[in-house]
Parts: structure tokens; C-alpha cells; sequence
């Protein structure tokens, strides 16, 4: 027998909906249980075959007996604490409801028979949504089999095998079990939230979904290019407009520019910055225009932000920006030049186009949040209360 008994995620607020759901259920089980015939509620039944639009609700707080309602109240409170966490309360409320009419109709419209009840279906909605937003998070599991114990398991891979278990078994008629809507409610749940994440209708993180797969992209391309012949350790980036770039116009001076190019390339791999900087300074110094490979441009750039040489910095971005314009980093990269032209370097409109930039760029709530509380400072320094603060 294995039994989850509780999440590692964490919470930063109290998810009392959540709790007033469990509670909601279990009065509603109790006022069930005092009906001896089984007849008073039953007309707040899911039935499939002639449903009325009260029930796509009423069903999922009705319960078949004290063992369903205990599973289903289980998991929604392992699952649902953090889902309302992230979702705040009210939306959290309208999501839960919304996973329970999902769940009903996908069960009417793939089962055109009998009569459904518990709350399964929404809570299935709150575990898709927890593969969504929280796929990285582990659960404690009690197990108990000649023997007992604790045992931590990814998330993904509990909530993976209730959701296979539950399409394998869900064409069958004699399981007394509505696996249809258990499949309909994870798929809807899942669906939802990854759309709320890639609208950023909801904060995004480093840990959600959309982040994983983005970082599996990342390393299927690398590891394709690095098939293909690529060597990451001898890469020069093609000059932006205007840098050197034929060796026959000027060898030694095209030669000079490699070596320093080269070391400063492998300063930055030793964390040797300043080293780095240094051998930028003199690359610069022979061709302006010149950029380092996008890793060791971008460390640059950002140590001379750290020295406090803000115009070098900045200038050292904006050519980041020029031969890497498509970089995952060019939000952040806007984010400081906004802060650096802003703060620094006394030039408001360069901050306010680099700041709204990032604005659009950024995908995580933290730089999000940085860029429109420093554009919304800039905007109120300048007094122009036409410009929007994000």
C-alpha cells in the first residue's frame, strides 16, 4: 500500500480556500450520510444522460462513502495548498470549479451513461496543474507492504501513473470508477496553466514547465550544433557592422586582435574578470567594434558594470545586443542598460527604450518586477506622466 502523505513545495501564503473546499466537502459528506435512503441529494447528481447545468457543480462535492471522500481529500490538500499558493484564493476557487466542469463534461461527452459523483475531476485539475507549475517538487510517500516506511518520489512520476492509470482503465464500464473525468480534469488542469504561464497571466519561475522544456531546447540544440562540428571552446562570433574582419587587409593587426580575443576568452573560463577586462580594454582599443564569444561578452560587460565603469559597460552591452540580438539573455541585457543610462549615465530616453524593451523580453517575475518598478521611478523623475510604467 503506498499512501502520499505530503509536498516539498513551499508556500508563501495561507492557502485558507483550499481548506474551505476540504471543509465544504466534508459538511456536505456529513448532511450526506444523515440521508438513510440515498434519495434526497440525488438529484445533485452528474447524470450523464439527462444532465441539468447545477450538477456540472453540485456532483463534486457529493461523495460515494467515507474511503472516496478521504483519497480525494488527501490529495487536495498534498496538492491543492501550493496550487492555491501560486493561483491566489479567489482565483484558485475559479479554477478548482472550472476543473470540476471540465472534468463532467469530458466524462458526458466520451460516457454516455450512468451517474457521477465525488471530486475527483477537480482535483485531478488541481494535480495537472501541479505538473505544470511545480514539476520539479518531490512528495513523501508512506508505504506499507510486510513492511512500513517513508519514501520521497518526484512529483511528476505519482501524479504520471494515477493520469496513466486512469486513461488505461478509463473505456471500461465495470470499474465503478469514473477515470474519464480523472483524465479530462488532469488534461484541463495542465492545459490551463501552461497557457496562464506562457501569457504570463501567471509569475513564471525557473522551475515551472515552460522553464524546463525551454532548457531541454537549449541542450538539444547545443548538443545538435556540437554534432555537426561546432567546437564552443575556439568560436569566433562573426564583427558586428564596421569591425575587422579581413586578415588580408592587415595581418598583424588581424592577428593582434585574435590573440587578445583568445585571451580574454579563456580569462573569463578561469574567472579571472579583471585579467579579462583588461584584455578587452585592449581589444577595443584596435577595433571598437569587436565582441568577445556571447558567454565571455556578457561577464565582461557585467564586471564593468560591477567596477562601476558605466559607460564602458553600457557600450559593452549594446554590442552584446548588436552580435547576439536573438540571446535568451537580451531582457536582462535591456534591463541593465536601463538601469545603467538611467542611474548613471543621465540618459532617459536611451533607459525608457531599453527598460520597455525588457519589460516585453523578460519572462520571470523578479526581473519583470525590477524593470517596471525602474521604469516607474524614471518615469516619476522625469515628470512625464504620459509614458506608461509597464
Amino acid at each position: 500500500m503506498f499512501l502520499p502523505i505530503k509536498t516539498d513545495s513551499p508556500l508563501r501564503s495561507v492557502p485558507w480556500m483550499n481548506w474551505l473546499l476540504i471543509g465544504i466537502n466534508v459538511i456536505v459528506f456529513a448532511v450526506q450520510s444523515q440521508d438513510q435512503s440515498g434519495t434526497g441529494l440525488r438529484g445533485w447528481y452528474l447524470d450523464v444522460q439527462r444532465p441539468q447545468l447545477y450538477q456540472f457543480i453540485s456532483y463534486a462535492f457529493l461523495h460515494g462513502g467515507i474511503w472516496h471522500l478521504a483519497g480525494n481529500m488527501l490529495f487536495l490538500y498534498i496538492f491543492g495548498n501550493a496550487i492555491c499558493d501560486r493561483l491566489g484564493n479567489s482565483a484558485y476557487l475559479a479554477f478548482y470549479l472550472a476543473g470540476a466542469v471540465f472534468a463532467a463534461i469530458g466524462y458526458t461527452i466520451l460516457n454516455q451513461h450512468g451517474t457521477v459523483i465525488g471530486a475527483s475531476g477537480a482535483v485531478a485539475a488541481v494535480t495537472g496543474a501541479y505538473v505544470a507549475l511545480l514539476p520539479r517538487s518531490h512528495i513523501t510517500i508512506f508505504y506499507w507492504f510486510f513492511f512500513f516506511g517513508l519514501w520521497e518520489l518526484p512529483s511528476i512520476w505519482v501524479i504520471g501513473a494515477f493520469f496513466v492509470q486512469d486513461a488505461f482503465f478509463s473505456f471500461s464500464r465495470d470499474s465503478g470508477v469514473a477515470h474519464l473525468a480523472h483524465v479530462s480534469g488532469s488534461v484541463f488542469g495542465f492545459m490551463v496553466s501552461l497557457l496562464l504561464l506562457k501569457s504570463r497571466l501567471l509569475a513564471r519561475d525557473h522551475f515551472d514547465m515552460l522553464s524546463l522544456i525551454d532548457r531541454w531546447n537549449r541542450r538539444r540544440q547545443y548538443q545538435a550544433v556540437v554534432s555537426e562540428g561546432y567546437d564552443p571552446f575556439n568560436y569566433s562570433p562573426p564583427p558586428v557592422p564596421g569591425a575587422l574582419a579581413k586578415p588580408s587587409a592587415a595581418p598583424k593587426l588581424f592577428d593582434q586582435v585574435q590573440d587578445l580575443r583568445a585571451q580574454a576568452s579563456e580569462a573569463v573560463a578561469h574567472g579571472q574578470l579583471d585579467q579579462a577586462t583588461a584584455f578587452y580594454r585592449q581589444l577595443r582599443q584596435l577595433d571598437a567594434n569587436q565582441t568577445l564569444a556571447r558567454g565571455a561578452q556578457l561577464d565582461v560587460a557585467n564586471h564593468l558594470y560591477g567596477q562601476g565603469d558605466y559607460p564602458a559597460a553600457a557600450e559593452a552591452y549594446e554590442l552584446y545586443l548588436k552580435s547576439y540580438r536573438d540571446s535568451e539573455q537580451a531582457g536582462l541585457v535591456r534591463l541593465m542598460l536601463g538601469v545603467a543610462y538611467g542611474r548613471y549615465l543621465n540618459d532617459p530616453a536611451k533607459a525608457k527604450e531599453n527598460l520597455l524593451e525588457a519589460v516585453r523580453l523578460l519572462q520571470f517575475a523578479r526581473e519583470l518586477e525590477m524593470a517596471k518598478a525602474e521604469l516607474a521611478r524614471l518615469t516619476g523623475d522625469t515628470g512625464d506622466s504620459k509614458e506608461p510604467a509597464a
